[in-house]
């Protein structure tokens, strides 16, 4: 039988201005964030924290329909590498952790 490594599950339906905060788990546990809004969205926030975030921790962002204009923050020390400007439905981005230099790095569209 084939093991799954335990992930959070977090369902969101923002909304236009609105900012969806990325939870993380003590343990880091990876990370889902679904975005379950049913029509188009003209802007979104992301926000990343820095503080309790283990090296390593996986941030995974999947869009239900389309965001035209994403912005990025993360909390203040830290950095992010690769940003989304936008969202596609069912677009998505991954992001990972690293603590040395408390930064997210990018690892897909």
């Amino acid at each position: 039988m084939a093991y799954f490594k335990p992930v959070m599950w977090v369902d969101v339906v923002p909304v236009t201005g609105g900012t969806v905060n990325v939870p993380i788990t003590d343990a880091g546990t990876p990370v889902n964030v679904c975005l379950n809004h049913t029509a188009l969205i003209a802007a979104l926030t992301i926000a990343f924290p820095v503080t309790g975030v283990q090296d390593g921790q996986i941030v995974k962002i999947a869009s239900k329909s389309a965001v035209l204009a994403v912005t990025m923050n993360v909390e203040s020390g830290g950095f992010l590498q690769g940003l989304l400007t936008a969202l596609v439905g069912a677009g998505e981005g991954i992001y990972q952790f690293r603590k040395d230099n408390a930064t997210w790095y990018k690892f897909s569209a």
